[in-house]
């Protein structure tokens, strides 16, 4: 799963660390049409140490985020926001179809309030693909997180947030259709742009990275050569301190990244 900076905060010891994984948590929430949740991120931000550059940043994300939103739209975006909540608990829970079923509500209300062009629209479309993936329609999942793709490059920007989001997501659907060299090529794509957004050591690129890792590792097993085969074992080693400094290394991800580590070591 995704590694959140929601979870990574009360690992990380340093203010400016923490600075900064509530700036971008902010940044994304806004992304999302998230309004209330965003306020609160920058907020956070802000507090932590009022003089550093990051709540410089989140000062003024904050007034623009202000000044453009209106009581009415807040409420939307929370019914929006909520119907995304339960759908993502159902999806978890095995339900799918139900959760297809909110999340088409969601991007009803979201499109009436905000607009079809936004980064929170494509940032829905993105969730309507993985239920439809986990359908096992995937197929339209592939073309819904296509239309993502290009709708949060054209809102956000080629490093954005929900744009790199929408990549992992084209990704893990190209991959379950065994498009193994379309899906490496969303996989680093998102790595990239979320190196330069956030910095190679951010929650969204160390996720980007373990997805890239796998499926080179997937890639080898299923005899496509052995340039995956050591990219993956690299990626994996570069992985384990990560992971570790940021989420310990009692965590379960850690755990899976060393195992994974090992499997490379073994195949090699």
């Amino acid at each position: 799963g995704h590694i959140r900076a929601g979870e990574a905060l009360p690992l990380l010891e340093n203010d400016w660390q923490k600075g900064e994984a509530w700036l971008y948590a902010g940044r994304f929430l806004a992304g999302e049409g998230r309004v209330s949740e965003a306020i609160s991120a920058f907020e956070a931000c802000i507090a932590i140490n009022p003089n550093s550059e990051e709540s410089t940043i989140a000062r003024t994300s904050l007034e623009r985020l202000r000044a453009r939103s209106g009581s009415e739209e807040a409420d939307d975006g929370s019914r929006a926001q909520a119907l995304v909540n339960q759908a993502d608990a159902l999806l978890a829970g095995g339900e799918p179809s139900t959760a297809a079923t909110l999340v088409e509500e969601a991007i009803r209300i979201h499109g009436q309030r905000f607009g079809e062009q936004t980064a929170g629209h494509a940032s829905l479309l993105t969730r309507l693909a993985r239920a439809r993936a986990a359908e096992g329609n995937l197929e339209q999942a592939e073309e819904l997180s296509r239309r993502a793709v290009a709708l949060a490059v054209a809102t956000g920007g080629p490093n954005d947030a929900v744009h790199v989001w929408s990549l992992v997501g084209l990704g893990d659907i190209l991959q379950s259709r065994g498009s193994f060299e379309e899906a490496e090529s969303a996989f680093r794509q998102a790595v990239e742009s979320a190196a330069i957004s956030e910095g190679r050591e951010s929650p969204i690129c160390i996720s980007a990275l373990a997805k890239l890792a796998k499926l080179l590792f997937a890639a080898w097993e299923s005899g496509r050569g052995d340039r995956e085969l050591a990219e993956a074992s690299r990626l994996n080693a570069e992985l384990v301190p990560l992971i570790g400094s940021i989420q310990g290394e009692t965590s379960p991800n850690y755990a899976v990244t060393l195992f994974n580590l090992g499997l490379c070591h073994k195949a090699s």
